[in-house]
């Protein structure tokens, strides 16, 4: 694509390159072919070149890959099962207030951050979610029906502004690690009060100055800055400090 472009496309099939010096913009939502093959990677040839959502709906069942130029990603919902971003500094993300949204049910779905800005991941359905790299997210978030699980790697820090993965009795979430075992996995918010329910946590460390609560969850042990608490009714609560 060359020149400043408009462009209306429900469906797509193949990638979107966008040319330098190149604006391309949606005029309606997109949505790729849900196949193994097909995802949705987008193209810029150079820092010059713009990929604009107008605001509308992006979903890419099995993949979006951002590359060189500058990405608008507006207010609509971004959905994939892998989202996958290169550190380049001919790469510009702006956030805007569109969220990332995992909700396929698939046990590997991957988000690759690359230490960007994002508003918002949102992990719903039976969702398995891989975060990698260190990244900057408003807002960790999840459905209310449970059973979502978030594995961050070892080696990295997820920085927060709000933290909202509770599950439901009999239906945990969990937090876990994966990678190469080495420095614990943070999530770090910079102050105020955390409190999730019913999650089970394993080798996470908790910090940034503010508190973190894991109301009627599982301590499955390497946590640090988690405090495990057990709702007894009544507004009454008996509150465990990892060791």
């Amino acid at each position: 694509v060359t020149g400043v472009q408009t462009c209306a496309l429900p469906i797509l099939n193949f990638g979107i390159y966008v040319a330098s010096s190149t604006s391309f913009t949606l005029l309606d939502s997109l949505t790729t072919a849900i196949t193994a093959t097909t995802s949705l990677t987008i193209l810029m040839a150079s820092g010059s070149a713009s990929f604009n959502t107008g605001n509308y709906n992006i979903t890419a069942p099995t993949g979006i890959y951002l590359q060189a130029g500058t990405v608008n990603m507006g207010s609509g919902d971004w959905r994939t099962d892998d989202f996958e971003t290169t550190t380049s500094p001919s790469l510009t993300i702006n956030k805007g207030t569109a969220p990332i949204i995992f909700d396929s049910g698939y046990s590997s779905c991957y988000f690759i951050g690359a230490g960007y800005n994002y508003y918002n991941i949102k992990i719903a359905n039976n969702t398995t979610l891989y975060i990698q790299d260190s990244n900057t997210i408003d807002s960790i978030t999840t459905d209310t029906s449970g059973n979502n699980d978030l594995v961050l790697y070892y080696g990295t820090t997820q920085t927060v502004s709000n933290f909202s993965f509770s599950g439901v009795a009999g239906n945990l979430n969990t937090i876990t690690a994966s990678g190469t075992v080495g420095t614990t996995p943070i999530l770090s918010k910079s102050s105020g009060t955390v409190t999730v329910n019913y999650v089970s946590i394993t080798n996470n460390t908790a910090s940034g100055g503010a508190t973190w609560y894991d109301v009627n969850g599982v301590d499955g042990g390497g946590n640090t800055g988690w405090i495990f608490t057990i709702s007894g009714g009544g507004g009454n609560f008996l509150t465990f400090f990892p060791m």
